[in-house]
């Protein structure tokens, strides 16, 4: 990934889940971990539309600012950005999914 104006490059962690069944490269930046909704898709194993849902209600309701929560990445082999979702956003979804692997993650 390319570096965004006014943002450090960050490191690149591998994270397993405790059952297994979903790994992933996650960035680490700014002390926080960084997802996109199609790697907590892949985390809590539910699609990626659910997700999406999820992180607009928790914006919506004020639960979380997309302000600090929320970065747009640009990758070299696209013109748009990605966008990347802070630990907090993660967690928030991870509560809303109601999965065995949002439990896990918590954890």
């Amino acid at each position: 990934m390319n570096e965004t104006p006014g943002h450090n490059a960050g490191e690149v962690v591998l994270y397993s889940s405790p059952d297994g069944e979903a790994s992933l490269n996650v960035l680490l930046e700014h002390e926080s971990v960084w997802l996109t909704q199609k790697q907590m898709a892949e985390l809590f194993g539910r699609d990626q539309s659910v997700i999406s849902r999820h992180i607009r209600r928790a914006f919506a309701d004020d639960e979380l600012s997309a302000e600090g929560n929320m970065q747009k990445v640009h990758t070299a082999s696209s013109d748009k950005p990605v966008i990347l979702y802070g630990l907090d956003t993660v967690i928030s979804v991870g509560y809303r999914v109601n999965s065995a692997r949002g439990t896990q993650f918590r954890i």
